[in-house]
Order: C-alpha cells, then sequence, then structure tokens
C-alpha cells in the first residue's frame, strides 16, 4: 500500500482545491432497501423530546394511493422496508397527541431517509397539522457505500447529458471512459468488463462476456443508481461497479407526451486524421422519438406504463489504410411496458416487458483515393447484418406481512441474440500483411467471422427483511437467487478460411524459404450448447447500535457451474465466501458530519465465453504455405485467393475439433477470481452544501486466464526422462483454465508410455508465470451546493490503478475474450507487462450545474478533465520462441524490454458541454420544452489513443534475432468525440 502515502500527500497540497466535488446523491447509501425501492424510518417524540410509543404513522403514496401503517416502539421508531420509489404523505396519531402530516417525504431508490417528527399535546381540535417539508431528515449518508443516485428526467433536463447508461455512470466518481473498443465505463479500476446491470431487480449483464448489458430505453428509466463500492452482501457477480435502475411506472393520473431529440452531422465537427481513419469523411447521423402513456386501469390498484422509441442512426467511417467505408444503419424501435399492481395494502405486484432487440447493417464499400486525398473510384462489397437484443420480462412480488417482516419475489427471463451474418459469407476472408505492419483486408468478404449465437438468463430470487431490536435495532435482509444461462453458440470464418499473406521474415520464422513470402491457412470453427448456473444466498445485519454508530454485517456464498458442449461441468466453483462489513459513526448525531468505513469481497463469475472457447467443439488449425512465385502479386488469383505450390512448412494445432475432456482443462484446485476492497471515508453537511471525502484501496487476490503449459509439461518429460513429448506439446497444445502464478497437478491421458489419464504435477517454476496483480488506489472529494436558481456539483479523484492485469478484456489489442485473454497465453508475454494499466487515469476531475436564468429558461454545464492514459510499446519477443510466434504481442520493441506505461501517454482530456431549454408557460395543456446541447463547446482535439505497436514484425532468437520497426508507432489512433450538436423538443401533459 505504499502508492497511498503519494496520494494522501498529493491531497493535503490540493485540499483546498477539493471543494468543487459532487454527488447526485453525497455519500454512502443508507440500508434497509433493496435494488428497486427505498426505506423511510421514523422516530416519534414528544414537546420535550421523549419517544413516544404506540403512536400509528401511516405513509401514502402521493401517487398511487396505497397505504401501510406502522406502530412506533418503546423508542418512538416506525421503520417501513420496500417502499416503491416516489412521493408520499406520513401522517403520525397518537393518543392526548394533535395529529401531524407532512406530504413531501421522497423515497429514492437504494435510500433510506431518517425522519424526526414532533406531536404536541392535543388542543381539542381534530384538525391535522401538515408540515410539509419540515420533517428532519436526520441521515442522507448512509453506512458505506459510495456512488450517486440519479433521478434521470431532472438530471437530462438540468445539464447536457448522452441519452444512454453508460453517460449517467460517467457521472459518478471514480468512473472513466472505457477503452473504444468495448466502450462502457471503467469504475473504481476495474475493467469495462466486470461491472453488473440490474433494471427492476434482475440482472440484464451479458453474461458472455460481461461487456453491458440489454439496452433499456433511456426514456424508460427513472432512477438510477452508480455504486462504485462498499456495497453490501445482497450485490455480487461483478468486481466493477453495480448500474441499478428502476424505471417509470404509472400514477392515478393518465400522463403522455411525445419527445424528439435529433443529432445531425451538418453540425458535427469530423476529428483529424489518423494513419488508420480517414475521418475527414465521417458523418455521424441521430434521431429519437418517444411517444409514451401512463395512467390508472383501476384507481388506486392498477396502473400501466407503455412507451415506444423510433430511433434512426447512421454513421460512415473510412479506413485511411485500405479505403474501406463502412456504412452503418440501425433503425430499430424499442418498446416497454409496465404494469404495477397493489393488491391491497402493502402488497404490490409489478411486471416489467421490454424489447431491445435490433440489427444494424453494415455496408462496405472500396474506395480509391487520388494525389490529392479525395475519394475516387469505388467499388461496392457487400452488407454485414449484427443481430443484438431481444426482450427482457420481470414478475416481482413486495408484500410487508407485518411492522416487522417483508418479502420480495422475482421471476425473470432474458434473450440476447449474437448474430453476425451476411450475403458473401461464402467468400474466404483475407487479409495482406506482407508489409509486416498493417492487416489490409482484401477479397470479396464482409464478416471475418460468421457468428450465429443466442443466449437466454432464467432467474429466480427471493429476499425476506427482519425488524428486530436486540441490543439496539436490526434490519436483517436475507436472500437466494439462482440464474440458468444458455449460450448456443456456431462460429466460423467466412467461407470456411481465413488466408493471410505473410511478410518474408515472418514466413522464415515459420521455416519458410528466405526472402519469400507466404500465406497462413487458418481453419477455424466453433459450436455448441452451453449451460452455466450461478446461485447465491446471502445475509446482512443493519445494526443500529447506537443513535450514532451503525454497523453493517454481512456475509455472501456464491456457486458458479460452468458446463462444456456435451453438457458436463467444466468448471465449479463453490463456497465463494465474500465478507461484507461497514461501519457509520454520526460524530453529532444529527447527520451533519459523518465517519465510516468498509471491507468488502467481491467475486466474478466464469464467463460463458470461455466454456465457449476453451470447452467447446473447437477446429483451431493454422497451416503455412509458400505461394507462387514468392509474392503476394505473382502469389494470388484474380479473387485473390492464393497459389499455392508446397507442401504445409508448418502447423499450428491449437484444438481439433473435439469437446475436450474436462480433466485435461481445468487446474482443480481453482480459485475464483475475486477482489478485496477497503474504504474509509469522511462527510460533512451545511444547510445547502454537502462534502465528502474518502480513500479507496482495492487489490486482485485472484484471477481465472488460461494458459500455455506446454513448455512446463515439455520440462517435466526431461526431467522424468520421458521421450516423445516434444511431438504433442509443441507449444501451443495444451491450454489450462488455472490461476497464474500458482502449480497444480495436470491430467492428460496423452503423456507417452502411459494408458488413461496420468497427473503431472507441474511446479509454479516450471509453469514460469507470475501471479495476476492489480491495485486500485484513489482519494476521492465528492459534493454538491445548492441555492435557490442553481446548483453545483464535482468531483476530483486522484487514483492510480497498476499490475500486470487489466481484467477479463484487454484494452491493448481490443480483446474481449473474456476469461481467456491473451495476457497469460505464453511466460514471455507476462515480460514487462507490470506497470499503470489502460484504464489509468490519475486525474479524474468532474464539474456540472445549472442556472434559472428566469423561470422559463435554465441553462447548464457539464466539464470533464481526464489526464493522460499511458502506454507502453509492443512489440515481438527475442528469445521466447513460442511468445515470439504470437508475433507483435510482448512487451519487447527492437529486442529491447519495453514495460507497460513506460513509453508514451496521450493528451489530457478536457470536455465542456453546455446546454439552454426553454419552458413554454401558461399552456392552457402540458408543457413544451425546446432545448439546444452542444457537446465539446470549443471543438477540442486531444488525443485519447496511441498506436502502441512498435514492431511491425521480428525473427530468430537471441543474437539471431531481427525485427522491423513499425513506421506508425506513437502516431494518433483516437480522438476525444469532436463538437457536436443536439436539438430537442419535449411535450408532456
Amino acid at each position: 500500500m505504499g502508492k497511498s502515502h503519494k496520494l494522501l500527500g498529493a491531497a493535503a497540497i490540493a485540499i483546498s482545491s477539493a471543494l468543487s466535488v459532487t454527488a447526485m446523491s453525497v455519500g454512502a447509501v443508507a440500508s434497509a432497501q433493496d435494488y428497486t425501492s427505498g426505506a423511510a424510518e421514523f422516530v416519534v417524540t414528544d414537546s420535550s423530546g421523549n419517544p413516544v410509543s404506540g403512536a400509528t404513522v401511516t405513509v401514502t403514496s402521493n401517487d398511487r394511493g396505497s397505504s401501510r401503517t406502522v406502530t412506533t416502539n418503546s423508542n418512538g421508531e416506525a421503520f417501513f422496508g420496500r417502499l416503491q420509489i416516489g412521493s408520499y404523505t406520513a401522517r403520525v396519531d397518537g393518543a392526548g397527541y394533535q395529529s401531524v402530516a407532512d406530504d413531501a417525504i421522497s423515497i429514492s431508490i437504494g435510500n433510506t431517509g431518517s425522519y424526526a417528527i414532533s406531536l404536541s399535546a392535543a388542543s381539542g381540535s381534530t384538525e391535522v397539522i401538515t408540515v410539509t417539508g419540515s420533517a428532519a431528515n436526520l441521515s442522507t449518508f448512509g453506512v458505506a457505500e459510495t456512488g450517486l443516485v440519479i433521478d434521470v428526467d431532472d438530471t437530462f433536463k438540468d445539464i447536457p447529458i448522452g441519452r444512454s447508461l453508460t453517460s449517467l455512470a460517467l457521472l459518478a466518481p471514480g468512473s472513466t471512459a472505457a477503452d473504444s473498443a468495448f466502450g462502457g465505463a471503467s469504475i473504481s479500476g476495474s475493467s469495462a468488463g466486470e461491472n453488473v446491470f440490474y433494471v427492476n431487480g434482475m440482472n440484464i449483464t451479458d453474461f458472455r462476456n460481461f461487456l453491458g448489458s440489454s439496452t433499456v430505453p433511456f426514456e424508460f428509466y427513472d432512477q438510477v443508481e452508480i455504486k462504485t463500492g462498499g456495497y453490501g452482501a445482497e450485490f455480487g457477480r461483478n468486481t466493477g461497479g453495480v448500474l441499478n435502475a428502476v424505471t417509470k411506472s404509472g400514477s392515478n393520473e393518465f400522463h403522455g407526451g411525445i419527445s424528439h431529440y435529433y443529432t445531425p452531422d451538418s453540425l458535427r465537427s469530423d476529428s483529424p486524421d489518423t494513419f488508420a481513419a480517414a475521418n475527414r469523411f465521417d458523418e455521424r447521423h441521430n434521431q429519437e422519438t418517444n411517444v409514451w402513456a401512463s395512467g390508472p386501469i383501476i384507481k388506486d390498484r392498477l396502473f400501466f406504463y407503455g412507451l415506444y422509441q423510433m430511433n434512426d442512426f447512421t454513421a460512415r467511417n473510412i479506413s485511411g489504410i485500405s479505403g474501406r467505408e463502412s456504412y452503418e444503419v440501425t433503425d430499430d424501435p424499442f418498446y416497454a411496458l409496465k404494469f404495477d399492481a397493489t393488491l391491497f395494502d402493502g402488497h404490490t405486484l409489478e411486471y416489467t416487458f421490454f424489447h431491445d432487440a435490433d440489427e444494424t447493417v453494415i455496408t462496405s464499400t472500396d474506395y480509391t483515393f487520388d494525389d490529392a486525398g479525395n475519394l475516387a473510384s469505388s467499388s461496392e462489397v457487400g452488407d454485414t447484418n449484427i443481430s443484438s437484443g431481444g426482450q427482457v420480462e420481470i414478475a416481482k412480488y413486495t408484500g410487508a406481512f407485518t411492522d416487522w417482516f417483508t418479502m420480495s419475489v422475482l421471476k425473470g427471463e432474458q434473450t440476447f441474440d449474437q448474430t453476425t451474418n451476411g450475403a458473401l459469407d461464402g467468400n474466404p476472408a483475407i487479409y495482406d500483411n506482407t508489409d509486416g505492419q498493417n492487416f489490409i483486408p482484401i477479397g470479396n468478404f464482409t464478416n471475418f467471422i460468421v457468428d450465429v449465437g443466442n443466449d437466454k438468463r432464467e432467474l429466480f430470487r427471493v429476499d425476506a427483511d427482519f425488524r428486530f431490536d436486540l441490543f439496539g435495532g436490526h434490519n436483517l435482509r436475507v436472500g437466494f437467487d439462482e440464474e440458468i444461462l444458455s449460450a448456443q453458440q456456431s462460429a466460423v470464418n467466412s467461407g470456411g478460411v481465413y488466408y493471410l499473406y505473410r511478410a518474408a521474415d515472418t514466413c522464415e520464422q515459420f521455416g519458410g524459404v528466405a526472402g519469400e513470402e507466404c500465406v497462413r491457412v487458418r481453419t477455424y470453427e466453433s459450436g455448441g450448447q452451453f449451460e452455466t448456473v450461478q446461485s447465491a444466498w446471502y445475509i446482512q445485519d443493519s445494526w443500529e447500535v447506537t443513535d450514532k454508530l451503525t454497523l453493517e454485517l454481512g456475509l455472501r456464498n456464491e456457486t458458479f457451474d460452468n458446463k462444456n458442449a456435451n453438457g458436463e461441468t467444466f468448471v465449479k466453483i463453490e463456497d465463494q465466501i465474500a465478507p461484507r462489513f461497514a461501519a457509520s459513526y454520526d460524530v453529532k448525531g444529527d447527520g451533519s458530519l459523518e465517519l465510516y468505513g468498509a471491507y468488502g469481497r467481491y467475486f466474478l463469475p466464469v464467463a460463458s465465453n470461455t466454456n465457449i472457447r476453451l470447452a467447446g467443439a473447437e477446429t483451431y488449425i493454422q497451416e503455412y504455405y509458400q505461394i507462387q512465385g514468392g509474392t503476394f502479386e505473382s502469389g494470388s488469383n484474380a479473387d485473390e485467393t492464393p497459389i499455392i505450390t508446397s507442401g504445409v512448412f508448418a502447423t499450428q494445432l491449437f484444438s481439433d475439433g473435439s469437446v475436450p475432456d474436462t480433466r485435461s482443462l481445468i487446474n482443480p484446485d481453482l480459485d475464483p477470481m475475486y477482489v478485496d476492497e477497503v474504504l474509509l471515508g469522511v462527510a460533512k453537511r451545511w444547510d445547502n452544501f454537502e462534502l465528502e471525502a474518502s480513500y479507496t484501496w482495492r487489490d486482485l487476490a485472484s484471477t481465472l486466464e488460461d494458459i500455455a503449459i506446454d513448455a512446463a509439461v515439455l520440462d517435466y518429460c526431461d526431467a522424468n526422462g520421458i521421450t516423445g513429448c516434444d511431438a504433442i506439446w509443441t507449444g501451443f497444445h495444451s491450454y489450462v483454465l488455472t490461476n497464474p502464478g500458482v502449480g497444480f497437478t495436470f491430467q492428460t491421458d496423452e503423456l507417452p508410455g502411459t494408458t488413461g489419464f496420468t497427473d503431472v504435477p507441474l511446479t509454479a517454476e516450471q509453469l514460469g508465470y507470475p501471479e495476476a496483480e492489480r491495485t486500485y488506489e484513489a482519494l476521492e472529494f465528492r459534493g454538491r451546493y445548492d441555492a435557490d436558481r442553481w446548483f453545483l456539483q464535482g468531483s476530483w479523484t486522484m487514483s492510480s490503478s497498476e499490475g500486470n492485469y487489466e481484467g477479463p478484456v484487454k484494452s491493448d489489442n481490443g480483446q474481449d475474450d473474456a476469461g481467456i485473454t491473451q495476457d497469460f497465453d505464453q511466460p514471455g508475454l507476462v515480460d514487462g507487462s507490470d506497470g499503470l494499466l489502460p484504464n489509468h487515469r490519475a486525474h479524474k476531475i468532474k464539474l456540472w450545474g445549472n442556472y434559472e436564468v428566469t423561470d422559463a429558461l435554465s441553462v447548464g454545464g457539464n466539464l470533464n478533465v481526464t489526464s493522460p492514459r499511458k502506454f507502453g510499446c509492443i512489440g515481438v519477443h527475442p528469445t521466447d520462441e513460442f511468445a515470439q510466434a504470437y508475433g507483435t504481442s510482448s512487451w519487447y520493441c527492437g529486442g529491447e524490454l519495453t514495460p507497460r506505461g513506460e513509453s508514451l501517454e496521450s493528451d489530457w482530456v478536457s470536455d465542456l458541454d453546455l446546454s439552454a431549454q426553454y419552458a413554454f408557460q401558461d399552456l392552457d395543456v402540458g408543457s413544451l420544452v425546446l432545448r439546444v446541447d452542444v457537446f465539446n463547446v470549443f471543438n477540442q482535439s486531444n488525443v485519447t489513443d496511441l498506436n502502441e505497436y512498435g514492431d511491425a514484425s521480428g525473427n530468430g532468437l537471441g543474437t539471431d534475432f531481427t525485427f522491423t520497426a513499425d513506421e506508425d508507432y506513437g502516431k494518433p489512433l483516437g480522438y476525444q468525440a469532436p463538437r457536436s450538436v443536439r436539438i430537442g423538443i419535449d411535450y408532456r401533459f
């Protein structure tokens, strides 16, 4: 934890600047709520401050008319758990006291509001005293959870922001935009593939690779909770952040509306060109139209909300290398329904449905450029069709059976299409790499991989809350859930084969004729039906030890059972015990000053992608051939397929098409991937100003990755006098899922001289891999200032994320093979990998707010400033022949070690977005708002991504190593999004 001292020192220097800070809801989010609801606690006293027992507290929904009543205990307390979000009226009646009501009780997702209400002696009048908004909220800090609770409509109304869940997540302190290959957000130092997504209590995360989720229409969101740390045992299956959303619902009043948002290409600037992209020809055009209605079906009992969203998105990109244009069109609609029924007071039933299936059509066209750099001739290649999404259905029952017992039961189903195909899928995939640097698509194909896939999640979940007193007040929650995940997959290279023309020195490396170019022929096919069962139980106690001290004591136990294509268990990890401990101390007893701390352990499941790639029926063979004349020009046909003139001179067999025996695939003593977290914080509240500071430490304790063990098996054979092993373990034969850095016993039925499966003990030294490491440390300052007509929020995060492992996805090469990235494929690939990771940003500064110029006109702003991303130099390994076979994949350039993150850096990136909204006044019916948003107002073009590849190719080992430098090393690959303008109109009644 040495780097924490650096962070603390930096904080001491900059503490005075930390007052421009943020949180939509500042500080920890309280316990005694669940995924979809909030809670309220009332402390009723008399005019002398003594608790009033036996008083009745009734909370009634201002939107739906439903109510619940609880009697105060001996401490004058009344608690309401699992309240639907919204506005409520609380009425307090006590014998001998004047009744009091407050009609401004607000319940938000994941929050517990604690209110103090004082009763006066009865005056003989039956009048109810209304004290609207005067009930004192004793605590807005909760225990030790960090993050934001966002009212989506209010936030979108106030500030310029994208209409996506990612845009909301990026408001959270400690979050940063993930690599453009993945999209999404990196939260608290994690990769983009470690977050979990919930909507209305259901997990909707894409379980193949954990990148994103089903797409909820933005207009459907009511509130979104971004949890960045310190969360309780009811949340699991992630080692990053939690993105938890509740959708809109109907009420006792009919409402409806229509909105339209238009981002034209004519009001969008272009980024500068790069060597790989002709950005001057880019086009982006986006339109979104929403039509919605809500209201009662049966007043006070049954309500509906319906949404239909029409989309029209087009994008044009042209490669600066090959001149290939991709013209993308997506225009499928989304639609959603929500029904809410109050069966009787305290018992509700919800049904949610949304449809997010869409198809993106990408038309490919090859262009040539004239001497002036303009587009000249063109030739259309064909279309690619990418199908994604599906539909989600959720049914949930919530019941308050007594003052002390509530329960919810949820059943849900999610489908997700994973299909990519096109009209030219019968033609082979062909690339030209004869310059040793670039991979240029040629031939007549559109899809490198033709995928047909369909995923399905079936979820059952039950949660129960018990409220009781035992040496203080307790809210005990217990729960169980089970997810059955099915993934169907069929994938093959276009045309059933992939031809790659290679440079002469690369061909020579594999045994080809010196000075002659060659062709590598890949045969790849995978498929099967894969099932995973994930289950967990948890127990979480929120214990109010005193009126100042609250403890949260939680425990979660998870089981992951991943099966292969034959339906046999491939990986089963049980008893994943995740403790969650937190404490909060209210120094003055009035919520004005809070100290808190937490410790938690978070586990990440085994992605279904691991089943498909490692335990499926996969054929993966690469063969090298000489071509006619020794050059691409003379050795290819008119359709650019190769003219082969030799037999195979090199073969790489990764998998032969059979489903491998599960015993040969995994370390039998496998540990799961998990992260440990420590969080400490302090929060201060004034009348209209909130300020919080926290320190977070997260450490990756273990991970799962596939490793090649061929070198270790050969060493074992040599040590034990076993001959013939080198004909089997040629460097790429056996990949095993394990925890890198530990020894294990490999089971194989291929060991020469043996029959059946034999144990082959391999030590950590023989395997040659270090342990996976990733440490995240951060100091965060967050806060909010409210005035009569304006507010300002912001955050400043100083952080460090370093190690030799980013996570289950790999930004360095855009690899989304969760659980089987290239990172630990060969020992040599790990050399130099320890350093500042792709999601490291030393500083993240966020500031946003709104000013009401008049009752009709308001302006908003959103500023995001991020320090540079660090890059290394990636090339060819000069001494490890197995790592060298991976080409430019090692932390070496020119034969010299070039550690991760020490060679290059991108620019500081600052984005200032502005918006203006005008609400027409005095309309007879409804409200009409016109708005304009300008993103990246000053059209800054700061570099966000660089070409990290320093070698184009390399050959030979040790003193015989030769290489060709990549002339494009260090050049920009990406810039921050250029200036764009969005115009919107919103009518509601």
